[in-house]
């Protein structure tokens, strides 16, 4: 987890190389038939989680990034239809160019009983079309990314979300409620689960998300393995502006994102 920046990050690639460059130049190709892998998002991020640089991939599945400074880095790339990857670390040193050839496993996905195995033309991933990733470059608040969720030992939202280290977990038998420390004192956040407000979303039958309690109740709200990524503000200036129409109070938000949307 990180504050403040982090990406998604899993798959497989060709191994990683070190070298002595500032820019990385690569090409993206499908696994399994070898076509150049088109719009798909391409990272440079640290050591630290923090994105530096990010372009599209072109027609001939070409990108470039640069580094703004020397200093390892490694390269995540993800598109509609392939798994997410993770490529690196790269030692980049000032000047020069590192190349590599990166193949993306595809992927199928199943919407509504089909399945769907490639997607062309300029789809991106919900993370990029949510704004995720914009947000997160931006410098403010608290992001729990997919390679956070890949890497944790947690096993319930509460858990994750306890690690926050301006949030704490309180026990209200039988359940438990995720709260902001402001100082010496507690409040509860707003909630917003893939853009809704908690307090609106009905528990009806076929929803996606279990409903038995309150807003705060965030294991009653959604199960940690449908979640994809998750931000935490705490309130004020720190909140997005599109956000901060849809909170009750000023004490803070919790914005999850999950896998069903």
């Amino acid at each position: 987890m990180v504050a403040a920046a982090g990406v998604l990050a899993a798959g497989s690639a060709l191994p990683a190389r070190p070298g002595t460059a500032q820019t990385v130049r690569g090409t993206l190709l499908d696994a399994e038939s070898a076509v150049p892998v088109e719009e798909a998002l391409v990272l440079l991020v640290t050591e630290q989680g923090d994105t530096v640089a990010r372009t599209l991939s072109d027609a001939r599945g070409a990108f470039a990034l640069s580094a703004p400074s020397p200093g390892e880095y490694y390269i995540l790339a993800s598109t509609l239809g392939y798994r997410t990857l993770r490529e690196g670390v790269f030692e980049l040193g000032a000047g020069g160019v590192i190349t590599v050839e990166i193949r993306l496993e595809p992927e199928p996905i199943s919407i509504a009983g089909i399945e769907v195995t490639r997607f062309g033309g300029v789809a991106e991933p919900p993370l990029v079309r949510n704004g995720f990733f914009d947000r997160l470059n931006q410098g403010h608040g608290y992001f729990i990314t997919p390679v956070d969720l890949d890497e944790t030992s947690a096993v319930r939202i509460t858990e994750l979300l306890g690690r926050v280290p301006f949030l704490t977990v309180v026990s209200t038998y039988p359940s438990e409620r995720v709260l902001v420390r402001d100082g010496g004192n507690l409040c509860a956040p707003s909630v917003l689960v893939d853009g809704v407000l908690a307090s609106e979303i009905e528990g009806r039958r076929g929803s996606p998300y279990l409903i038995r309690g309150s807003e705060g109740d965030l294991e009653a709200l959604v199960s940690l393995k449908d979640v994809e990524a998750v931000e935490v503000y705490r309130g004020g200036r720190e909140i997005p502006g599109q956000f901060a129409g849809m909170m009750r109070a000023e004490c803070g938000l919790i914005v999850i994102w999950t896998k069903r949307r």
